[in-house]
């Protein structure tokens, strides 16, 4: 069972210690311990000691993601990025809606780029009422192997390929398997969400009965 749930409708979519060695001599009890001081005085080169392990790499960071860029999914650079989190609501965890109809909303979170085995989620309207379409209106049109840039506060630009775009309905879709994906460190990705299917009148607009989830990789040296 999912966790986690992006809202869709019309009005709203988003959804070093002393080393010593032990030698055994002739006779029934007879030991030694011969230390690196013992080996160098009976005329022995000692091992050399252990090498100190690396020090972790630090995470990338390149500041926020500025842009997003899909031509064949008609997402343009010019549409503004958020960076939001989750809500909780009746015991259930929501993503936050963007707080503009034009905006395409970053849960970093969840990943973020530049990183091996992350998962960057970015989310976006199909449409809005009274505002029209969204930024990510056209994703479920996105092609296979397109190119997906994420372009980012210092300049930097990272370019994914597109592998998959699915409309998958609300009764049999697995938000944990799309947001927590099983990423080897050579891996990484950026998962598009948003809206699709049909959208069932509730008196107020429509909710929109399935999601499109765009799966695009980068693969690493």
């Amino acid at each position: 069972m999912s966790r986690l749930f992006l809202v869709c409708a019309l009005s709203g979519c988003l959804g070093a210690a002393a080393i010593s060695l032990t030698f055994a001599q002739s006779g029934p009890s007879l030991s030694r311990r011969v230390t690196f001081a013992a080996i160098a005085r009976d005329g022995f080169a000692p091992p050399p000691p252990p090498a100190a392990p690396a020090p972790p790499a630090a995470p990338v960071d390149n500041g926020p993601i500025v842009s997003v860029y899909l031509g064949s999914g008609a997402v343009l650079a010019t549409s503004p990025v958020e960076r939001r989190d989750t809500r909780f609501e009746s015991g259930q965890e929501y993503f936050e809606n963007p707080t503009a109809p034009h905006f395409i909303v970053h849960y970093p979170r969840f990943g973020v780029p530049g990183r091996p085995g992350a998962n960057t989620i970015l989310a976006a309207h199909v449409n809005y009422l009274g505002f029209g379409p969204g930024p990510f209106a056209s994703i479920a049109a996105a092609r296979i192997g397109d190119t997906l840039t994420l372009a980012m506060s210092d300049g930097t630009a990272y370019a994914f390929t597109v592998q998959s775009v699915d409309i998958i309905p609300l009764s049999i879709i697995d938000m944990d398997a799309v947001v927590f994906p099983a990423l080897a460190s050579t891996r990484e990705r950026a998962t598009l969400i948003s809206c699709g299917g049909t959208c069932i009148p509730n008196g107020a607009g429509c909710d929109y009965d399935s999601r499109v989830v765009l799966v695009a990789e980068r693969f690493l040296d």
